[in-house]
């Protein structure tokens, strides 16, 4: 059953010569799913993806379906359900499960923040409301800098929302265009846009630079 799916799944993919690729995913009931890749110990700042999942049978493929996780213009990836947690499945060269290459669950339940890590999207600034857009997500995510989390923002000298709005402003023709940018940014909750409760935002620590169109 889809309801089977969510929660967060981790582990460590072998990348050749002894080096390894620490893995966190975390699959969402709203059919997105964010991952988290760390290649080795001198990859000091993971990089990470947003994304859709959806549950589909392949010809030829395991009778229980396969997951299938599309994010930008890559080719998906695929894993198939285990006891534990997930099987990466190698569907280019014949469906067939990747030795190494699996994910356990550690959680059925998935928390309100995923640490920082690599990020490209399209960042907007519109009547006084920040947006961005990660490649490869149809969706767009409240957004603020990093100094509003406070939790760790302001200790680790992130940018305050001011300094992204006048840093945005100074790279675009007129307010409102996208700004395709490489960041480097957590996830975690904040105010609700309109309203009471609290909305899901992305807290921007750092511009690391311009980016290339998303696919």
């Amino acid at each position: 059953m889809v309801a089977d799916w969510p929660g967060y799944y981790e582990g460590t993919f072998p990348l050749g010569e002894d080096r390894r690729m620490t893995v966190q995913l975390w699959v969402r009931s709203d059919s997105t799913f964010v991952i988290r890749q760390r290649r080795g110990e001198a990859d000091t700042l993971p990089e990470g993806a947003i994304g859709r999942w959806q549950a589909v049978d392949l010809p030829g493929g395991p009778a229980t379906g396969l997951l299938r996780f599309q994010h930008g213009g890559n080719p998906p990836d695929h894993y198939q359900r285990t006891e534990t947690g997930l099987a990466f499945m190698d569907v280019i060269n014949g469906v067939g499960a990747s030795a190494g290459m699996a994910l356990e669950k550690l959680a059925d339940e998935i928390g309100d923040e995923i640490p920082r890590m690599r990020l490209r999207g399209e960042f907007t600034y519109m009547a006084d409301a920040m947006s961005f857009r990660p490649c490869g997500s149809p969706f767009s995510w409240p957004c603020a800098g990093g100094e509003e989390w406070t939790d760790e923002g302001e200790v680790l000298g992130s940018l305050n929302t001011a300094e992204l709005e006048r840093h945005y402003l100074r790279s675009v023709k007129q307010g409102g265009d996208p700004w395709l940018i490489e960041v480097e940014c957590s996830l975690a909750m904040g105010p609700a846009m309109e309203g009471d409760g609290a909305d899901e935002y992305i807290f921007i620590h750092r511009v690391l630079g311009s980016a290339e169109a998303c696919p």
